[in-house]
């Protein structure tokens, strides 16, 4: 079974936070937002200076651990995500609807511990997930998860299969081979 990192594909733009008071919003990880969620605004980054807009893919790359999902994405990954992600409304300038993808899944118990590469405190404690390596007996029932010393998201080959087929666009993806 293969492990997909979620990464950003440079060629697509991305989301930010309209006004930064917003940003405690997304700081409760794990915990069901969607019954007191109120949409939250959101622009797309300016390129640097000189560099045209990139357009916004069907996934953008939004805050330091989210992506928005384009309607088209929801209706396409939405049922195969089940109960690891809630999908949390954004506002944009332009009228088009994304949504925040909060996942809700953190897969400490897949995480193959003897083969994963660990940043550690002088005290010997976890500091951050360098390089992961994943069981895949703890991962059948998974769709999208994260991992508590990493920021970052990954999905199953299933999710990455339905992406592809769907031919939707906004990122790239790191494979890991869980064992």
């Amino acid at each position: 079974m293969d492990v997909f990192e979620l990464g950003a594909d440079p060629s697509y733009g991305s989301l930010v936070l309209a006004d930064q008071d917003d940003r405690a919003r997304f700081s409760e990880r794990r915990e069901p937002q969607r019954e007191r969620w109120a949409p939250v605004s959101v622009v797309q980054e300016k390129p640097p200076r000189g560099r045209k807009q990139d357009p916004l893919g069907d996934v953008a790359y939004f805050s330091p651990t989210e992506y928005a999902i384009s309607q088209r994405a929801l209706e396409t990954l939405g049922p195969a995500l089940g109960k690891s992600a809630e999908f949390l409304e954004l506002t944009l300038p332009n009228g088009r609807q994304m949504f925040a993808l909060h996942v809700l899944d953190y897969a400490d118990d897949a995480l193959d511990e003897a083969n994963t590469t660990f940043a550690r405190r002088d005290d010997g404690t976890i500091q951050r997930i360098r390089e992961p390596a994943f069981l895949a007996n703890q991962l059948h029932d998974r769709s999208v998860f994260g991992l508590t010393h990493m920021r970052r998201f990954f999905v199953t080959d299933k999710v990455l299969l339905l992406y592809e087929s769907a031919g939707l666009s906004g990122l790239s993806f790191i494979r890991y081979t869980a064992r």
